[in-house]
């Protein structure tokens, strides 16, 4: 009975979330009352879901205690969700470890510029507007490694007020489910995926050491947001952040991160209609600033869906060496979804010579598998010419649909 009426008060309070943005979509009341509903919503739901799944758990307990003759006295729900990720022992002692861990032994650490001690000084003023774009200015010469995962949680945030004690709630209720609902919300693919995710550093795949905690992230998304799941590409987003953060602060960034990007939580949420206002917003700069690809890429039928999915699911984490893959989040984050439109015509600018000679399968063979890590400055370089801003790329969107 607890059960089902929580159930339907998240229900309820999703609803109202709902009709909120829909006010937001026609401006029919103030942005701030908003954003103080929206908050206080999304606090009353997260603590739903913990209370939702404790109540889940309870009752799978107390019947497994009565089909097989014992009191569930001995193993109480307390036990079985920790009120904070830190003090569940079992999470301290893999919590210790991942302090212990050094970077060092995953990334291939370039000589960096700017020194810990500046960027100390400019994460204690984040909030800043100037320090800000300070931050975003020098965050092109490379953010020293053992800052950047302080840096991405500062600057991502959480607006979606995720808790260890949520976190903590939905890795259980991962945990449990069966494999009817493993297949709904696509977790079972995550085994297979692992294996693959940036295969060169060894540290995912089964038995190495960050295998679990990037297991965990991703099936704590999918039990946060059923209606996503997981989908394969996710796991080279998660492993970036878990190669910086401990796991609960991980989880943090990837699921703000995913909701902070419209572009992002579109194609993950494989919204077809937006995937297509993009896709054509991508075109739309082909054509204007690389012609001779554009035409090439006409001739042959070859259309941006065939290779911007990939891009954007994986934010081009398999052309680059993790370190400078590291270095694109960090610009990511310090930017918007700008950043991948400019960064992904950077790609084609230079690749543009190779492109002109080859076929269909060659130029699909290029623009997929190619490895550019040796590159990686010259389309930095080439991206921060292109003068694209968010804006332009929204209002294109409304353009072109």
């Amino acid at each position: 009975m607890l059960l089902a009426q929580t159930e339907e008060q998240c229900e309820k309070k999703t609803h109202i979330l709902k009709d909120i943005c829909e006010k937001v979509a026609t401006s029919e009341t103030k942005i701030s009352d908003l954003s103080r509903e929206i908050q206080s919503l999304l606090k009353s739901i997260n603590e739903l879901i913990v209370e939702k799944n404790s109540y889940r758990d309870e009752l799978e307990q107390n019947t497994l205690s009565n089909h097989q003759g014992y009191s569930s006295l001995a193993y109480p729900i307390e036990s079985l969700i920790s009120l904070s990720i830190f003090t569940s022992k079992e999470q301290k002692n893999k919590e210790n470890k991942e302090q212990f861990r050094s970077l060092d032994q995953f990334l291939i650490i370039q000589p960096e510029i700017n020194g810990i001690d500046i960027w100390t000084s400019l994460l204690s003023e984040a909030d800043s507007p100037q320090v800000f774009k300070k931050m975003k200015k020098l965050s092109r010469q490379g953010i020293p490694t053992k800052i950047r995962g302080e840096l991405w949680t500062r600057v991502i945030g959480n607006d979606l007020f995720i808790t260890p004690k949520l976190f903590t709630s939905l890795l259980k209720t991962s945990q449990n489910a069966n494999k009817t609902e493993k297949e709904g919300n696509g977790t079972l693919l995550i085994p297979m995926d692992l294996k693959r995710t940036l295969s060169n550093l060894q540290v995912f795949q089964e038995k190495q050491p960050l295998h679990s905690s990037l297991s965990d992230l991703l099936k704590a998304f999918a039990s946060y947001r059923p209606d996503i799941g997981y989908v394969q590409g996710m796991a080279y987003l998660g492993a970036i952040f878990i190669l910086h953060q401990n796991t609960y602060s991980a989880f943090t960034s990837f699921s703000n991160l995913i909701f902070k990007s419209h572009m992002l939580k579109s194609f993950y949420s494989f919204d077809l209609p937006v995937m297509q206002e993009y896709y054509k917003v991508f075109e739309y700069y082909m054509k204007k600033k690389i012609p001779n690809v554009f035409k090439k890429f006409k001739d042959l039928e070859i259309t941006p869906d065939m290779f911007l999915l990939e891009w954007v699911y994986t934010l081009f984490s398999r052309f680059f060496e993790i370190e400078y893959v590291s270095r694109i989040m960090s610009l990511f984050i310090l930017s918007d979804d700008s950043f991948i439109i400019r960064f992904g015509l950077a790609i084609l600018i230079f690749l543009s010579k190779k492109l002109a000679d080859e076929n269909m399968d060659a130029v699909a063979m290029t623009i997929n598998n190619m490895v550019m890590h040796l590159e990686y400055y010259q389309i930095l370089r080439i991206s921060e010419k292109i003068k694209i801003k968010i804006a332009d790329i929204n209002k294109l969107r409304i353009v072109l649909a």
